[in-house]
């Protein structure tokens, strides 16, 4: 399922949960580091667009192995810049520890769709081209946001 609308209206029906929000992050992930970031600080978990490499990490293959990662926490290491993510991808039985500018790039570089698939069982047409391409990159994010957060999904 690559429709972040249908993924919501699944996650609500089988979470019974009104805590759900549909980022989307029109300047990239990449500047949207901070705002993910505050929400798996409170607890938040964010489903997250990626293209899977054959070992589930973050790869740059156009979009034509898309799949969504759960990502339920993350690593700021005080000698790095870079920001470490803690993620689940549904094929594989291992936690994922990837940087967040392999995660950003590979969301970023979501630019086909397999020919293998119907494309209007996927994507808003308003993020997609007529030859298979997107327009632009669509990263939407889902966030699934605690009853105690603190940054409650309302105020997004």
């Amino acid at each position: 399922m690559f429709s972040v609308a249908n993924l919501k209206s699944l996650c609500n029906q089988v979470l019974g949960s009104n805590q759900l929000i549909i980022h989307h992050g029109t300047q990239g992930l990449e500047k949207d580091r901070k705002f993910i970031a505050d929400h798996l600080k409170t607890g938040a978990v964010a489903l997250i667009p990626y293209d899977a490499d054959y070992n589930h990490d973050p790869c740059l293959k156009h979009g034509l192995k898309a799949h969504w990662a759960l990502i339920f926490g993350l690593l700021e290491p005080e000698d790095e810049d870079e920001v470490y993510l803690l993620a689940r991808q549904g094929k594989s039985n291992h936690i994922g520890v990837w940087r967040y500018s392999d995660l950003s790039a590979s969301n970023a570089n979501l630019r086909k769709i397999d020919p293998k698939r119907n494309i209007e069982d996927y994507f808003s047409i308003s993020c997609v081209h007529t030859r298979r391409h997107w327009r632009q990159p669509c990263p939407h994010v889902l966030l699934l946001c605690g009853h105690d957060a603190a940054v409650s999904c309302e105020s997004v």
